[in-house]
């Protein structure tokens, strides 16, 4: 984690945007903890302003971002093509990149409960977009863990 935090505060400091008067960020839902975290350490070690960190989800920051409201846009996935074109369009052509970790979903519960009892095609039943059927992949019709298993809650 300290490897990961060191290389988000290196990548602020090397933005270019770092000279606004604001730096403003915005996008994935999922990454917005970490980047608002980030956000302030990063205040914290220069002695300068919080940069504004906004939660839109990831497509929501590639707009404003492409507007150029923000300076640095969150995504919990990489841009689309489609994306990319409206940045282009809007003059925002100068895009780089950076990989800074992977999301994560961890189950947990009270230890005072009877282990959970899960395994990985029930785990991927509940999280997938689409599901197997009859040979062909469906939208995951599945809204609650015991459509899955009677015995999950």
């Amino acid at each position: 984690m300290k490897k990961i935090l060191s290389l988000s505060v290196a990548s602020l400091a090397l933005c270019g945007a770092l000279n606004a008067v604001d730096l403003k960020i915005a996008g994935s839902s999922t990454v917005y903890p970490f980047t608002s975290f980030v956000a302030e350490e990063y205040a914290s070690i220069k002695n300068t302003k919080t940069p504004i960190v906004e939660s839109l989800g990831t497509g929501g920051g590639f707009k404003v971002f492409c507007e150029g409201t923000t300076d640095i846009s969150n995504a919990s996935r990489p841009m689309k093509l489609s994306e990319f074109e409206t940045c282009k369009k809007a003059g925002v052509t100068d895009i780089v990149g950076m990989m800074i970790g992977y999301d994560g979903i961890v189950l947990a519960q009270n230890k005072t409960n009877a282990p959970l009892n899960i395994t990985k095609k029930e785990l991927f039943l509940a999280l997938a977009k689409e599901i197997p059927q009859n040979g062909k992949l469906i939208p995951n019709p599945y809204t609650n863990w015991n459509q899955i298993n009677k015995n999950l809650p």
